[in-house]
């Protein structure tokens, strides 16, 4: 097996994934779930890229999407902001082999349901 070199990067991307949650600070936004659209890129702590091919050795890419997709659809968030800071702690706070990660939360239809609404969060791992 080759080794890898000290500051090698891995990362694991799930793009496109999508739920129904409240989100909004109006009053009709309160009311009814509106579809979200989350990109999610995840960067291992240096230490814990895999040295072998083990499904254990490695994030799981179901586990993860699922951990985005309960935290946002099982909230109700006033901003895109807080919801991409809370999926991100959620995210930080199961899996330790993630050292960074940054999220991007997508709100189509706002603006008189002609424009998406995209935040970008990053965050590094204290």
């Amino acid at each position: 097996m080759v080794k890898v070199s000290k500051g090698s990067v891995l990362a694991i991307e799930l793009q496109g994934l999508s739920c129904r949650c409240i989100i909004g600070a109006l009053p009709h936004e309160r009311r009814k779930k509106q579809k979200l659209i989350l990109d999610v890129s995840c960067i291992y702590a240096e230490s814990a890229i895999p040295e072998t091919d083990k499904m254990e050795d490695c994030v799981d890419y179901c586990i993860l999407a699922d951990t985005i997709l309960s935290t946002a659809a099982n909230g109700a968030y006033v901003t895109l902001e807080f919801l991409c800071r809370a999926c991100a702690e959620k995210i930080l706070g199961t899996f330790p082999a993630i050292r960074e990660m940054e999220i991007r939360a997508s709100k189509p239809a706002v603006f008189r349901k002609k424009t998406t609404a995209t935040v970008v969060f990053r965050t590094v791992r204290a």
